[in-house]
């Protein structure tokens, strides 16, 4: 099971308002497990036994599309990348 976090670019800004208890329901619905919101962000912290990220990202935005009736651009990165890439900061930050 990979744990990843959906970037939601342009949710809960500019008027296009999402709750988070919307964005838990179509990540679930999407099969993802132990789905997380942070805050009202439009950032979404799931896990899922997908090997292939850009199909993963590919289905997100498709079914944000349906349900929300407009194109949501999504990021998505593991959380490992994203521990690694955090790691490397903060030794450059040290040095």
């Amino acid at each position: 099971m990979t744990r990843v976090v959906a970037f939601l670019r342009g949710i809960n800004v500019g008027g296009r308002i999402v709750k988070k208890e919307r964005l838990q329901e179509v990540f679930e619905a999407l099969g993802f497990r132990n789905v997380m919101t942070y805050k009202q962000s439009g950032n979404v912290i799931f896990e899922t036994e997908a090997k292939d990220m850009e199909k993963v990202r590919a289905r997100i935005e498709d079914k944000l599309k349906k349900t929300l009736g407009c194109d949501v651009v999504v990021f998505i990165r593991t959380m490992d990348y994203l521990k690694g890439l955090a790691e490397r900061n903060s030794r450059a930050v040290k040095e």
